[in-house]
């Protein structure tokens, strides 16, 4: 059975759509799908998704609201938390923040937790000979996940990065745990300030590439 809210840490939205359409959702061109990024999610934010969330879907039979954003001030989960307490069967939520620990527990008690790490993206960056490569070699391979304008579509595809590159250390720490733990630690730090306000991906990408 769907639930109507489900809170998801640091997840890039490419992979709740990938999540969404092993659902059988459509994606493209869906006009009951709305994408909501902010670094803050405010009151005002809030309202405007629970009062949409009122409205009938246009096409399906639901519609659907992805939120990415590194926290969501107390008043505006006030705000949204009659929408979970009371859902129309209408909508569905995924809302992916930096830390679901930081969330009022009376907000995070109306929603479901749920991982999607099966539903990770392909890397834009070969991981495998991105650990083969010796550190100056590695902070070239960057380049692509910072030589873009658009920062939402950077923090996509740097968090997709991530999570592949820690995927691939967590299976070598089996081989020599004491020469990886550095480099698991150094992919998880980046991980959780990913989506910290104001963060310098450059800063914290290179630090990945040379502790590793």
């Amino acid at each position: 059975m769907e639930h109507h809210a489900y809170v998801l840490e640091g997840s890039a939205i490419d992979t709740v759509f990938e999540y969404l359409r092993d659902q059988k959702v459509k994606i493209e061109g869906n006009p009951d799908i709305t994408i909501i990024r902010k670094e803050i999610l405010g009151v005002d934010d809030a309202r405007k998704v629970s009062q949409k969330a009122t409205n009938k879907p246009i096409a399906g039979e639901k519609q659907y609201f992805v939120i990415q954003t590194v926290s969501i001030t107390p008043e505006a989960q006030n705000a949204l938390l009659k929408v979970f307490e009371e859902p129309t069967g209408r909508s569905v939520f995924y809302v992916s923040v930096a830390q679901k620990g930081r969330l009022l527990p009376t907000f995070l008690s109306r929603m479901e937790a749920i991982s999607l790490e099966t539903y990770v993206g392909v890397s834009v960056i070969d991981v495998a000979l991105f650990l083969n490569s010796s550190a100056g070699k590695r902070i070239e391979m960057l380049e692509p996940l910072l030589d873009k304008k658009g920062d939402e579509k950077n923090l996509d595809a740097i968090l997709i990065f991530l999570r592949a590159l820690e995927e691939s250390l967590a299976r070598r720490i089996r081989e020599d745990a004491s020469e990886v733990k550095e480099g698991l630690e150094a992919v998880y730090r980046a991980r959780r300030f990913a989506t910290d306000k104001g963060v310098s991906f450059k800063i914290l990408l290179e630090q990945v590439a040379l502790l590793v």
